[in-house]
């Protein structure tokens, strides 16, 4: 699926969860484009991608928002999954994507439910996530994703999408989706400019 999708990693400056993070893309079931964006010339960032084989894009941008803009503009696939150095997928978590992809080419983005980890320790439920869940659901329906009125719930409580959850749709969305006059919450503002396109946004419900 090299013709169609890319993993692009933000990476920043010596953090350690980004071997974990590499080995979770690269262990993919389906495999795919990867780079990494880095913006910060760290030497621990530049061993880790030669190890890999990953090329290497340095931003110099310190700006959220244009490095996540930076990010969905590096690569020419249709689909791009921006993921941040602190997180791991699942390894079937494109496999996943693409299945629902398939049956939503009008998906301006699909993203699939998450699980977080504290101090090693695995959380697959809390009142947080319940709450985020809940206002999800809907968006897994084929009869309602492409509703407004449901896409809406999105925005309703921080945080409910999780940026490496979250596989773009490049040819349907606007360029430059990520707001740059904004330093904190660029996915929420994102998530409020592309609820309002008539392109569903699909919810895949398996913790990936």
């Amino acid at each position: 699926m090299k013709d169609i999708h890319s993993f692009v990693i933000v990476a920043n400056k010596d953090n350690y969860n980004l071997e974990e993070c590499i080995k979770s893309v690269k262990k993919q079931s389906t495999k795919s484009n990867v780079i990494i964006l880095a913006w910060s010339k760290s030497k621990y960032i530049m061993d880790l991608a030669s190890d890999n084989s990953i090329g290497v894009i340095i931003e110099p941008e310190k700006n959220i928002g244009k490095i996540l803009n930076s990010a969905l503009n590096s690569v020419n696939t249709k689909l791009v999954t921006i993921v941040n150095q602190n997180d791991i997928l699942d390894r079937n978590y494109l496999k996943e994507v693409l299945k629902v992809y398939k049956q939503n080419k009008d998906s301006a983005l699909i993203f699939t439910n998450n699980y977080i980890v504290e101090k090693d320790i695995r959380i697959d439920n809390s009142k947080d996530l319940f709450i985020k869940r809940l206002l999800r659901n809907p968006l897994a329906n084929s009869k309602l994703n492409n509703k407004i009125h449901y896409k809406k719930r999105l925005i309703k409580y921080r945080n409910t999408v999780y940026l490496s959850s979250i596989t773009f749709n490049k040819p349907l969305i606007p360029s430059d989706i990520f707001p740059t006059n904004i330093q904190y919450i660029p996915v929420w503002y994102m998530l409020k400019e592309l609820i309002e396109l008539d392109n569903r946004i699909v919810y895949v419900k398996e913790k990936l």
